[in-house]
């Protein structure tokens, strides 16, 4: 459609130059009807491809489809209006003027042979009616003239031969492009799964980066807090343990993005207790929250849940409280609270933070999407923390809702349940702004 938007004007000088070449012959409003039948023919076929660039192109396969088989009337009529064109020249012209009209008539059979191939319903109609108008034309002249049939004897053999040149060029063009556009699909799908494992192995090297960060800090921090006071080491060696375990375990479980892209992922499924849980994260994440001047305060039961993976849990709740603490002015306080409700346990963490613009609050769940106003007070985020929470959530059966009031704070609570048998029906997730 696109080459036939460019080569429409061509078609209308043809029509010109042809009518110039037998301007001379009689009847003159003829030559003028003919003229104006192609030419209107012409704007009409721009104005149709325009329409099918503009409009129809843009919308839905089911409308492109219909659009296309409306149009073969159309180029029939076409090629019954050049079809006619013999009327003008044969046998009414010298021969060197006539062989210019016929090799113009070549030029409009065989010029868009090979964008019509591609479809081969227009491409029938407008050779078919070409050449049937031809025909016609050739045995009203010569009735007309009361000439013997030997014009036809050796004008219906050329013309059966054209006829069949024409389709076997339309055939091998089509097949043709048929494989050409066949190596640029695969070219296309392959160049798609590149992409996709580039942006999997990005997206994998920025959660590490992002689930390494807290422990890691923390163990700094106690690193600092030992050399500042030796006389603390009974007291933050342990702590410098679980932190370091946590590390360790973050670099089993950071594998498990693999898995998350296709949905299969491995899951230790026991008995957890919830506080267990708690109690980790709030040391990991402690020493931070102490260094930003932060209040976190933690109220936990002995909630326990009796089918899910502590580890991917304990993640989940760590991103959470990260953020918390990344959004939050110094002084401000964090609670992190844990209660049983309708037989689901639920983790909340409230925060005073900066909170999040209403319009962006169904958007924070997104990979590596920032809330505006966050980057003052973490430009090192790289918003990923929500994003890996509602995947882990999928595989949990928890569910996850996050209500915010800009510049007040945020409140996310996670439901945890037990993980049913079938990995492939995991997934609630709710996102309500307030």
């Amino acid at each position: 459609m696109r080459e036939a938007q460019a080569r429409t004007p061509i078609g209308a000088i043809l029509a010109v130059v042809l009518s110039a070449v037998c301007i001379t012959n009689d009847p003159f409003f003829l030559l003028a009807l003919w003229l104006g039948l192609v030419l209107a023919w012409n704007i009409a076929q721009f104005h149709l491809v325009r329409r099918y660039l503009t409009v129809i192109d843009p919308s839905t396969p089911q409308r492109r489809a219909a659009f296309l088989k409306r149009i073969p009337p159309f180029y029939a009529a076409i090629g019954v209006a050049w079809g006619l064109s013999p009327l003008l020249f044969f046998d009414q012209l010298d021969d060197l003027r006539e062989f210019a009209c016929w090799a113009m008539l070549a030029c409009v059979l065989y010029g868009p042979a090979h964008r019509l191939a591609l479809l081969p319903a227009l491409h029938r109609a407008y050779t078919n009616s070409f050449f049937l108008a031809s025909l016609l034309t050739m045995v009203a002249i010569t009735v007309d003239d009361g000439r013997p049939g030997n014009t036809l004897l050796w004008f219906l053999p050329v013309a059966l031969l054209q006829l069949w040149m024409a389709r076997r060029i339309a055939t091998d063009v089509q097949s043709t492009q048929a494989v050409l556009y066949g190596a640029q699909f695969d070219l296309a799908a392959t160049n798609k799964e590149a992409l996709a494992a580039v942006k999997a192995k990005n997206r994998f090297l920025a959660a590490a980066a992002h689930d390494m960060r807290s422990p890691v800090i923390a163990l700094g921090m106690y690193a600092q807090f030992l050399e500042d006071d030796p006389s603390n080491c009974q007291t933050i060696a342990p702590k410098i343990n679980r932190a370091t375990t946590a590390v360790n375990a973050l670099f089993t479980s950071l594998f498990d993005l693999a898995a998350l892209d296709n949905g299969q992922i491995p899951l230790t499924i026991e008995p957890v207790s919830v506080a267990d849980v708690i109690r980790t994260v709030h040391n990991e994440l402690e020493p931070h929250a102490t260094a930003r001047k932060l209040q976190l305060r933690v109220r936990m039961g002995n909630a326990a849940v009796r089918q899910t993976d502590a580890t991917r849990l304990r993640r989940m709740v760590s991103n959470v409280l990260s953020n918390a603490i990344k959004y939050s002015k110094p002084g401000s306080k964090i609670l992190l609270a844990v209660r049983t409700q309708d037989g689901w346990v639920r983790i909340e963490v409230w925060d005073q933070g900066v909170g999040i613009p209403a319009d962006q609050v169904g958007q924070v769940f997104q990979e590596f999407y920032r809330a505006k106003g966050g980057a003052e007070l973490a430009p090192d985020g790289m918003g990923i923390g929500l994003s890996l929470v509602t995947r882990l959530a999928d595989a949990l059966n928890c569910r996850i809702t996050l209500s915010s009031a800009h510049g007040r704070g945020t409140r996310v609570v996670i439901e945890v349940g037990d993980v049913g048998p079938d990995p492939t029906k995991r997934k609630a997730l709710s996102v309500a702004n307030g």
